[in-house]
């Protein structure tokens, strides 16, 4: 499988890992565990970790942008950790649309980005 959900070690973070081509069934299956997820707890910071994927099947890119518009503003902060120029510009981007505070993180810093997740908003 292409996409992966689950909690990680540090309390309070979830990790969405990413890789290879993103086909849309496995997009469908991880929205509803996020959805129910941030239904249940607040304050919830998330890594996806995008350091082994090819690309997203077209429909599946649309079924991530409607996710995104209506629950990122619902995570504390998201650190985004890939090697690609366009990720780091989509976490820009982001930001203009005032979600969750969001940080791209290189693929060598992904213990960089989870350090930064575990953080105090205020720090």
């Amino acid at each position: 499988m292409a996409v992966t959900f689950h909690e990680s070690k540090q309390q309070g973070v979830w990790t969405l890992e990413l890789s290879g081509i993103i086909e849309p069934h496995e997009h469908e299956e991880v929205i509803p565990a996020l959805k129910n997820l941030l239904e249940k707890i607040e304050g919830v910071s998330l890594l996806v970790d995008m350091r082994d994927l090819v690309s997203w099947q077209p429909s599946a890119v649309w079924e991530e942008l409607q996710f995104d518009l209506h629950f990122l503003r619902s995570f504390r902060r998201i650190a985004m950790v890939s090697d690609r120029d366009y990720q780091k510009w989509l976490a820009t981007l982001a930001k203009r649309f005032g979600v969750a505070e969001i940080r791209y993180f290189h693929s060598s810093a992904h213990e960089q980005a989870l350090a930064w997740l575990g953080e105090s908003s205020d720090e």
